[in-house]
């Protein structure tokens, strides 16, 4: 992976950044929110088959690019993303498209589809993940 930041910092044009967006090591959570508003009911967290280790991964490389001055950081910023479903197969198909070691435990399931009936018509399901924005310069 350092290699891939040696040659991504090489193609930068003088002054250009680079942008290294992903989700912090953590695990994202399932919320039901009630439609008329009010905090959300969490149902549990989404297990990676992998526990998350490309996430330890990338932020190791990163870490030693900037420390043998590969990069140089300019500037980072935590975030949040939500991805709303209607229901927990809309869910599903979701991560069935978007993540390759993503399992929703049944007990999980259980807790998404009782919040989903108590919060009634129109209440939608949010997959809540933290990550970074960082913002990088070739190094000197």
């Amino acid at each position: 992976m350092v290699h891939a930041l040696e040659l991504a910092a090489g193609m930068l044009a003088p002054g250009g950044q680079v942008a290294d967006i992903r989700a912090l090591d953590e695990r994202a959570e399932f919320l039901v929110p009630p439609p008329g508003g009010g905090p959300p009911r969490s149902c549990g967290f989404l297990r990676e088959t992998d526990e998350g280790i490309e996430y330890r991964q990338a932020e190791a490389a990163l870490k030693e690019a900037l420390a043998r001055g590969v990069l140089t950081l300019v500037s980072e910023q935590p975030f949040t993303f939500r991805h709303h479903a209607s229901s927990l197969p809309a869910m599903r198909a979701y991560l069935a498209d978007t993540w390759t070691d993503a399992i929703i435990d049944p007990d999980v399931a259980a807790a998404i589809e009782a919040a989903l009936a108590a919060a009634g018509p129109g209440a939608e399901l949010v997959l809540r993940e933290s990550g970074w924005m960082r913002v990088l310069t070739a190094g000197s």
